[in-house]
């Protein structure tokens, strides 16, 4: 799918790709992956990205970046990966797998870890609503989860940890208005938050809780991190996990 803007630069819909970019297409796929037999890397579903493919990502990281609306980054993201999806797939690849094979500074990183993938996703969920023929402002809120383990370390991991799984989603009411560095700020500082408070959590502390104690810190997290108009939202209670378990002493 390919989407579609007016003469001011708006998204307006999608399009299916012609025949001919179907196939320019599906030979770019075949090309990325010919010749790739390192047995270590078939968990990966594309190549590592390149040095290029960095410049060419890095090229949207204007200095004032931070200051531009949501609405045009966005746009300006969605341009940019129809244009170059091969270089978008292996940058999100190593993403996912946390496994950058460039040289990045920590802002170029922070820039396509949360401002990339964060726009990425509001803008599939932008592409989705439009296919099912829904508007813009009816695209769904962006949703958030990770799993995040904690053990004691050297002292026997396998009989006592405790594992915690958390979803949010964040609503933008104006993008036209919010500003990436808004967004990041509020989005990003909900994660952040969430992952320093289970670093910083001594795991005795955390067998003594329930995940009715860890749906109030991250409604606490939310109403700190979200703002007039970024509306941070914790999921119900059943996509909330937490779950510990602690055999010392039945093991000794």
């Amino acid at each position: 799918m390919y989407a579609v803007y007016d003469e001011d630069g708006n998204l307006t819909g999608l399009r299916a790709a012609t025949g001919k970019e179907q196939d320019e297409w599906n030979l770019r796929r075949r090309q990325s992956t010919d010749g790739w037999h390192d047995v270590s890397e078939e968990v990966r579903e594309f190549l590592p990205g390149t040095n290029e493919d960095y410049d060419l990502m890095l090229s949207l990281k204007k200095s004032d970046y931070g200051k531009m609306s949501l609405a045009d980054f966005n746009s300006a993201l969605l341009a940019w990966g129809n244009e170059h999806s091969d270089s978008y797939d292996r940058i999100e690849c190593d993403r996912i797998w946390d496994d950058f094979r460039v040289n990045l500074s920590e802002e170029d990183k922070a820039f396509i870890t949360r401002t990339v993938r964060l726009s990425g996703r509001e803008n599939a969920m932008v592409v989705r609503s439009l296919y099912r023929g829904k508007t813009e402002e009816e695209a769904e809120d962006v949703s958030i989860g990770d799993t995040l383990t904690k053990n004691p370390g050297d002292e026997a991991p396998q009989l006592t940890w405790c594992q915690m799984y958390y979803s949010f989603s964040y609503h933008v009411s104006d993008k036209e208005k919010v500003t990436v560095g808004e967004r990041d700020r509020a989005v990003g500082g909900m994660s952040d938050g969430i992952e320093d408070f289970w670093e910083q959590t001594d795991i005795e502390e955390l067998l003594k809780m329930d995940k009715s104690d860890i749906i109030v810190k991250l409604n606490e997290l939310a109403k700190k991190y979200s703002t007039r108009n970024i509306t941070i939202t914790v999921a119900k209670d059943d996509q909330i996990g937490f779950e510990c378990m602690d055999e010392r002493e039945v093991r000794n």
